[in-house]
């Protein structure tokens, strides 16, 4: 999968999130939680406080509508997602929305939702994974299909939310220009989260990229398939630890916090019996000695057996010791070895033990 990666938060994705912890505030606190119940802002404590700012500044301006709880719910099955997926793509809707069909507004609706998946033993409706193309359905059908999901698995939520779907089928136009008027109205205290927070925010920015391809391989089963599509990959705070939007020519919001969370991970799962290895060297005086001179200049081996008191051989055991774990370099110049420091392994080694104990 190729990515276009932008460099600044999507505001309709940004105001449909904050609009959602404005309305469930309970469901801040999942945020400050990966999926390991470890706190992803241990190490980035300075994130935390934009973060924290960013939700109550726009709480304290946000303009309330009776519209909020058809499109929002204290659940995962709201109709926010899929809107939001098809205004970001659609920008022109927010301006022009008369101007389309009924019927095209239908079809990318249905290509969206995510919760109409039909199972693969079912002859009449055609089965489709969220990357596969969808045959869009008559309202009657649609009732049909709602009425067989409700058959398998009934309960309130789901038969509001499936009724809710039926009316927003039947009134396409009327209930997206609802959803719309949302997000209008709170552009002005998105605009004052985003300023409170600007200074801060626009390092992180500067540092974002794409997950590598070992994350998504981690979390995606069926991310080889999509390994030809071209997505646009925006940066998230409101979640920032979450990917959302991996599909055909979605766009995919990624939060900033998921390339370090990601990071902690990939730590905690290195060979434990490595880590102590590398503990048991640096325990060593002369070797942690060593590391500590190097900090500061380059040495060669006959200087740093005089700065120990100890003999050359025993120096060579030391350096060999060092420049396996990767700690230091070496190089040989009018017949001496000289070594440096490798900093970059320091913080590496630093980070393996904060990853495994904080």
């Amino acid at each position: 999968m190729e990515f276009i990666v932008h460099n600044d938060l999507n505001e309709i994705y940004e105001i449909i999130g904050l609009t959602r912890f404005t309305l469930f505030p309970d469901r801040i606190k999942l945020l400050f939680l990966d999926e390991n119940d470890l706190n992803p802002f241990v190490v980035n404590e300075k994130l935390q406080e934009i973060h924290v700012k960013y939700l109550k500044t726009f709480s304290e301006n946000f303009v309330s509508s009776p519209d909020h709880f058809f499109f929002f719910e204290d659940e995962d099955l709201d109709l926010a997602m899929p809107f939001n997926n098809l205004l970001v793509t659609n920008k022109d809707w927010l301006h022009n929305l008369e101007a389309m069909n009924d019927e095209d507004i239908r079809r990318k609706i249905y290509e969206s939702e995510q919760a109409l998946r039909l199972d693969d033993n079912d002859e009449k409706y055609i089965h489709r994974k969220f990357y596969e193309p969808v045959q869009v359905l008559s309202l009657d059908d649609l009732v049909a299909v709602m009425e067989i999901k409700l058959g398998e698995n009934f309960d309130i939520i789901t038969a509001a939310y499936h009724f809710k779907y039926i009316l927003l089928y039947r009134n396409v136009k009327s209930y997206f220009s609802r959803f719309m008027k949302i997000i209008n109205n709170n552009l002005p205290a998105y605009k004052k989260a985003r300023q409170a927070i600007e200074i801060d925010l626009t390092s992180f920015l500067a540092d974002f990229k794409a997950p590598p391809k070992e994350y998504f391989e981690t979390k995606f089963p069926d991310f080889a398939e999509l390994a030809d599509n071209r997505n646009d990959l925006y940066p998230s705070l409101v979640d920032p630890l979450s990917i959302l939007g991996l599909g055909l020519k979605t766009p995919i919001f990624c939060g900033l916090c998921v390339n370090e969370g990601f990071e902690r991970y990939r730590r905690q799962e290195k060979p434990k019996d490595i880590l102590a290895r590398m503990l048991k060297m640096l325990g060593d005086e002369n070797k942690l000695r060593i590391l500590t001179m190097l900090k500061t200049t380059t040495m060669y081996n006959l200087q740093i057996a005089t700065e120990l008191g100890i003999s050359p051989s025993a120096t060579n055991h030391h350096m060999q010791a060092l420049e396996y774990q990767g700690f230091v370099s070496s190089r040989r110049h009018n017949g001496k070895v000289y070594y440096d420091l490798v900093q970059q392994q320091v913080k590496e080694a630093v980070a393996d033990i904060e990853a495994l104990l904080l």
